[in-house]
C-alpha cells in the first residue's frame, strides 16, 4: 500500500493545520522544482491539492474524507492487525535522484522530495499462527 505521509488525521485542529502546512508546502516546492509545464502544475495544486487541503482542514470532524497518516502509524496498525512487513523490494529502494530520495525505515520504504517526506509504501502479509 502506498500512503501521503503526513499526520493529519486524528491530530487536533490547530497542530493538523501545522502538519498541513509543513507537508503541503513541501509537496509545492517539489512540483515547482519539478521540469512540468506551468499549465500541469497548476491543475496539480489547484485541481486536486487544493482540495485535499480543504476537506483536511475545512469540514466537520464527520464529514472529513482526507485522513492522511504517517508510514510509522500505518506500520503500527498493520503490526497490531496480525500483519508484518515484508522487506522492500530492491526496485523500490534504488533509484534516488535529484528530485526524490528514498530512505528504508524499519520495513517500508518513504520517498522524500524537496526535503519533505512524500509517500510511504508498505508491503505486508498476514502472520501465520
Amino acid at each position: 500500500m502506498s500512503e501521503t505521509d503526513a499526520e493529519l488525521n486524528t491530530v487536533a485542529l490547530p497542530e493538523r493545520t501545522g502538519n498541513v502546512h509543513d507537508y503541503f508546502l513541501g509537496v509545492f516546492q517539489h512540483l515547482d522544482a519539478l521540469d512540468l509545464p506551468e499549465g500541469d502544475r497548476l491543475l496539480l495544486k489547484l485541481g486536486m491539492i487544493a482540495r485535499e487541503i480543504e476537506d483536511i482542514l475545512g469540514p466537520n470532524e464527520e464529514e472529513r474524507c482526507e485522513r492522511y497518516e504517517s508510514g510509522r502509524h500505518w506500520r503500527e496498525r498493520l503490526e497490531r492487525a496480525g500483519f508484518a512487513l515484508t522487506p522492500p523490494s530492491p526496485s523500490l529502494t534504488q533509484g534516488s535522484n535529484e528530485a526524490i530520495t528514498i530512505t528504508v525505515d524499519r520495513g517500508y520504504v518513504t520517498l522524500h522530495g524537496a526535503g519533505t517526506s512524500l509517500v510511504a509504501i508498505l508491503h505486508a502479509r498476514p502472520i501465520e499462527g
